[in-house]
């Protein structure tokens, strides 16, 4: 009996023994198994990351504008008042520019005494001057640039400060409507015209300037006016005075704050299709994530050989519509 008892203890504890043997053999290959898909599962995360991260890199000002609700800038803090706000109910020059390429060619350049094969940039910043005026001027300076101001009328002491500073720093003061009221601006040639000496002559009594240079609210290719925009376009040169658009942008006229990975792709998405670049950018209170980009897009500029330039007598005409009462105009 003792020694059935003995074989039975044998067998039941090799019996045993394979049956550890084979749980632990199950145990490594379901751990196996579970670190097989961890690694695919953190694979699948950095490749969706990646895709998403190029994807962002590559956004076009019409992509963004696609899954993004427009809402027009209001005035910083410091500048609020009734004659200065901008209108709630416009669009940017942004969304102009998006909705307009689909009916037009792109802006004509016409060189009015450029040197050839260069490669020019001109900054130009709209909606300002506001507290991010400030800091745009501190990163010209940094960079010995200069730039071009397409200003609305603001009385706060901020923006007094800014017009000055513009024109004692060597950038170019220009203008952008007085009040960027669209139905008030467009109202008619009258309107026009008042508005525009209105800020021309509080311009020069801050500054001792007069700004001749004029960027349409929304852009010479805006659909927001009622009347034919040939009527200001003309109204503007029958007073000695010029207006320019844009032909790249670097996509901050929408509301949604972008990286600076996603201004540069926008600007270096258009810049290498002209000889002579003029950038939208605006200089607005919410404006802060163009700030921080501007120092790169500077250096980027610079290490191509792009010479930085403001508005001048010698600038090409970057005009999304031209003045169809000048005959020799290229169409």
């Amino acid at each position: 009996m003792k020694k059935y008892e003995r074989r039975q203890m044998a067998v039941l504890k090799t019996v045993t023994k394979k049956a550890l043997f084979l749980i632990g053999i199950l145990c490594f290959v379901l751990c196996v198994i579970h670190l097989v898909n961890r690694v695919k599962i953190l694979e699948n995360q950095i490749e969706k990351l990646s895709v998403e991260q190029v994807f962002a890199q590559a956004k076009t000002d019409e992509e963004t504008f696609d899954n993004t609700t427009i809402t027009p800038e209001t005035q910083p803090p410091e500048s609020q008042s009734t004659e200065t706000q901008i209108s709630e109910t416009q669009p940017s020059e942004t969304e102009i520019l998006q909705t307009e390429s689909t009916s037009q060619t792109s802006p004509e350049e016409t060189s009015i005494g450029e040197e050839e094969n260069q490669k020019i940039v001109y900054l130009t910043f709209d909606d300002g001057p506001s507290s991010n005026t400030n800091a745009i001027l501190d990163i010209l300076k940094e960079y010995n640039v200069k730039a071009t101001f397409f200003v609305n009328g603001k009385t706060d002491e901020v923006s007094k400060a800014g017009y000055k500073r513009i024109v004692e720093e060597g950038h170019t003061l220009a203008m952008h409507s007085y009040t960027h009221v669209y139905k008030e601006v467009y109202a008619s040639k009258e309107a026009f015209l008042e508005d525009v000496y209105r800020l021309q002559n509080y311009l020069f009594d801050l500054t001792g300037t007069k700004p001749i240079y004029y960027r349409f609210p929304g852009g010479s290719s805006n659909t927001i006016s009622e009347m034919d925009m040939q009527v200001f376009i003309q109204a503007l040169h029958e007073e000695g005075m010029e207006y320019f658009d844009w032909n790249v942008a670097n996509g901050d006229g929408a509301n949604k704050e972008l990286t600076t990975d996603q201004i540069l792709t926008n600007v270096w998405n258009d810049i290498p299709k002209y000889e002579h670049s003029m950038i939208l950018m605006h200089d607005s209170v919410q404006k802060g994530f163009t700030v921080e980009a501007l120092p790169e897009m500077i250096k980027q500029l610079q290490e191509a050989g792009y010479t930085i330039l403001p508005i001048d007598d010698t600038t090409p005409l970057i005009q999304h519509i031209r003045d169809n009462s000048i005959e020799d105009n290229p169409q």
